[in-house]
């Protein structure tokens, strides 16, 4: 690739049987969100007007932001918009669950298992 790239691919449940008899070939419907260039895209079968299935891929894209994340959040903050913030009691509580999740990483008592993407989860580690 030309550049770096990065995005989240959420793969929708295969279609049932009936479907797939009905339209052999369909694939299962694939959400795609750019991280590194915002967009949206969306892989899907749509029924044409002669009722025949045509894959489709959706896509929209967002213009560059001119303020950093950051920036963002703190704005939405002084308008009054808690949407994006949590209040220090769910802080609290987020950090007392992840704390010895990372201190166990950290140490070395719970090693990461890292497998391809699409693959079968590794087993338990030894």
């Amino acid at each position: 690739m030309a550049e770096d790239s990065a995005e989240i691919a959420i793969h929708f449940r295969p279609l049932p049987s009936y479907l797939l008899d009905r339209w052999p070939g369909v694939e299962p419907n694939v959400l795609r969100l750019g991280l590194t260039q915002p967009y949206v895209r969306l892989a899907t079968t749509l029924n044409a007007p002669d009722r025949q299935a045509q894959s489709r891929e959706l896509e929209l894209y967002s213009t560059e932001s001119r303020r950093t994340p950051y920036a963002n959040l703190l704005l939405e903050m002084l308008r009054g918009d808690p949407t994006l913030l949590i209040r220090g009691d769910e802080a609290e509580e987020a950090w007392r669950i992840i704390d010895p999740v990372v201190k166990a990483w950290t140490a070395g008592d719970v090693p990461m298992q890292e497998y391809p993407a699409g693959a079968a989860p590794p087993g338990p580690a030894s």
